[in-house]
């Protein structure tokens, strides 16, 4: 299953939601907390595929996150998803495969629907509290096109967006 995505910084929280409301349609919120998995040395930044167990509604599933395969601001890689029954007793496969924590957060995830494309607004709210917001669509056109509704409110993360979490998780 491939991902196709961007992630987007914003300025001003009021602006977004007013023009969200405008064109979408709230489907749902939840906390999420995702534990993030990779060899040794590597952190969010270097590592090309990741393993990464996510939970939500208390219940957890098993992703992998193959490496980026495009270039530009829409990602777009393998994703496998994986239900699993016991987060913790799967860590600890993980753990004894050599491979190590890189980053645990917990985020408040808000989803809307704008025109069959799904647009999150995130609040990471540990290891420390970051903000931004995710398009995620079938096609990187479908991205682009929601993308482009957000002019002059939404534009591209910038490699030093997540730095919060980096440092907090040293």
């Amino acid at each position: 299953m491939k991902e196709i995505e961007i992630k987007l910084k914003y300025s001003d929280e009021n602006a977004l939601r007013k023009k969200i409301k405008s064109i979408g349609k709230h489907t749902e919120t939840y906390e999420i907390v995702d534990c993030y998995y990779g060899r040794d040395g590597e952190n969010m930044k270097t590592a090309e595929k990741l393993l990464r167990i996510r939970t939500k509604k208390g219940v957890s599933e098993l992703t992998f996150k193959g490496k980026k395969e495009t270039e530009g601001n829409v990602w777009e890689r393998v994703e496998i998803n994986v239900p699993i029954g016991d987060s913790e007793k799967m860590e600890l496969v993980l753990k004894n495969l050599g491979l190590k924590r890189i980053l645990k957060n917990r985020t408040i995830r808000e989803y809307w629907n704008i025109n069959g494309t799904e647009l999150g607004i995130m609040k990471i709210k540990e290891p420390a509290e970051v903000d931004f917001v995710e398009i995620e669509g079938k096609t990187k056109e479908d991205v682009e096109r929601v993308t482009g509704l957000f002019k002059g409110i939404l534009e591209p993360i910038g490699k030093d967006h997540f730095k919060k979490l980096d440092e907090a998780n040293k």
